[in-house]
């Protein structure tokens, strides 16, 4: 379906903009879990073990115990 007026051509634009964004946050969320996933790892803790616990809330506990 194509927008015929100006205010349908904007909202098409505005939403292929915001889908675009959020494809960016996800490869970068992504890629930061994955980061942290490592980091996490290598400081031998068994939080990740942990129900509930992924890289994000891991990391932070992780690191404070060093």
């Amino acid at each position: 379906m194509q927008p015929r007026d100006i205010v349908g051509k904007t909202r098409k634009r505005v939403a292929l903009e915001l889908v675009a964004d959020l494809e960016r946050l996800y490869t970068r969320k992504k890629a930061a879990n994955k980061e942290l996933l490592e980091h996490v790892r290598a400081t031998g803790t068994g939080l990740l073990e942990l129900e509930g616990i992924g890289p994000q809330g891991g990391g932070p506990a992780a690191g404070r115990g060093r």
